[in-house]
């Protein structure tokens, strides 16, 4: 009896493993038009206009950094505040972010000068970031694995303790996209953003 418990726990345990993770909660930006809760700012405090805009007319956000070429660190907070993916959320049970992320879109090169994962917990005051190393042009899928060891903020709370705490209360969660330098009208594309 005990043989064949262990032999039904360890099929079991295998058919769990392959499954793969599984999808909490999206968005995939299927109503055309609709940007799913998504805005855009240039500031982790929603207080300063973008620098790009948000459309969805082909089933994913499409971003658009500007009709002028951009200087140098120009950057925008991508996120969705009190919807479906953050507004006083628990993430302690999200193993990882994963996004589908459209770069050179327009055929001009538009590869990023930078792209990170963010959080922002309201009541630790703190916001997340993730940066995502190497951008390649398409359609490509990325991961955030929601680890203490990735994650880093700015303000002097990088600690194990801080990150817990603010996973307890995610208030927005987006992308920071940071445009090219010297390239005017460059489109990006999100879309499948997924907590696992």
């Amino acid at each position: 009896m005990k043989k064949c418990f262990m032999v039904f726990v360890s099929v079991g345990l295998l058919s769990v493993l392959s499954a793969g993770a599984a999808v909490i909660t999206q968005d995939t930006w299927t109503v055309a038009g609709s940007l799913d809760g998504w805005g855009a700012t240039n500031s982790p405090g929603r207080n300063a206009p973008p620098y790009g805009t948000l459309t969805n007319t082909a089933g994913f956000l499409s971003i658009t950094g500007g009709t002028n070429t951009l200087p140098p660190t120009k950057e925008d907070f991508i996120g969705e505040a009190g919807g479906n993916l953050a507004g006083n959320m628990v993430y302690t049970n999200v193993g990882a972010i994963q996004f589908s992320f459209l770069a050179d879109a327009n055929g001009t090169n538009d590869l990023p000068g930078g792209l990170r994962v963010y959080l922002i917990s309201t009541s630790t005051n703190i916001t997340w970031y993730y940066d995502i190393p190497s951008v390649s042009a398409g359609w490509n899928t990325y991961y955030a694995n929601l680890g203490f060891g990735a994650w880093y903020n700015t303000q002097g709370y990088n600690t194990q303790a801080y990150f817990d705490s603010s996973l307890l209360d995610v208030d927005e969660v987006g992308i920071l996209l940071q445009y090219q330098s010297g390239v005017a009208n460059q489109i990006y594309g999100l879309d499948n953003f997924q907590l696992l």
